[in-house]
């Protein structure tokens, strides 16, 4: 699916990679997360922000495309996501920020449909790395890769973290507050989406985890 701005010149034709979750991809306004850019998913609750991402990694995987994620520990993916979402023969492991551009950017050399990353918990992010970084959304704007970061709220906010690095390119934040019952399952995701360059805007949509986990097990 393509997608041009109207009323905006010059504006490449971007493509648009559907999610499969209908509310999501109206609340973009674009039909979906957009394919040669970044996106970043906060969230303070991090297995939802995994379980969404594990529903897209699925979702490429189950029509035939090519996924990764990038991690600073295996210890912190959930084993549910990996068996739900097929993500771990592609689990990459990268400590610190220059290991994940690295893996990064081998990966977006690829042209790989997805790539997930989890963002170091680094501060004081080296000006070599702010360049190294510069290049990588450079070379993922010709790519057809959909890039996404995933990120503690508080991180991104702070100046200085790759998390707020990240966020400083990104095409569209998606923010997830969730709400639990009282035994900590989860009831439902509201997701406020903020979409950049293309059609700035900020949208809100509610999800709940039958949504998008059909069909996953």
């Amino acid at each position: 699916m393509t997608y041009t701005a109207l009323n905006e010149s010059p504006l490449p034709r971007c493509r648009i990679y559907e999610t499969g979750i209908a509310p999501l991809d109206r609340a973009t306004g674009l039909g979906g997360l957009v394919r040669g850019g970044l996106s970043v998913l906060l969230s303070e609750d991090i297995p939802a922000l995994y379980l969404l991402a594990g529903h897209l990694s699925y979702r490429v995987t189950r029509n035939q495309g090519a996924s990764a994620f990038v991690t600073p520990s295996f210890r912190t993916l959930p084993a549910a996501t990996v068996r739900i979402a097929s993500i771990s023969p592609g689990a990459l492991l990268a400590r610190n920020d220059h290991g994940c551009l690295e893996q990064l950017t081998i990966l977006v050399q690829k042209n790989l449909d997805l790539v997930l990353f989890e963002s170091p918990e680094d501060f004081d992010v080296e000006a070599s790395v702010r360049q190294q970084f510069t290049s990588l959304m450079q070379r993922l704007f010709f790519s057809d890769t959909m890039a996404l970061c995933l990120a503690d709220p508080a991180q991104a906010r702070t100046s200085g973290t790759f998390a707020n690095l990240a966020l400083e390119w990104a095409r569209t934040v998606v923010h997830l507050e969730c709400q639990r019952n009282g035994r900590g399952h989860l009831q439902s995701m509201t997701l406020g989406i903020t979409q950049r360059g293309l059609r700035p805007f900020h949208s809100q949509v509610q999800l709940y985890p039958h949504t998008f986990t059909q069909g996953m097990t």
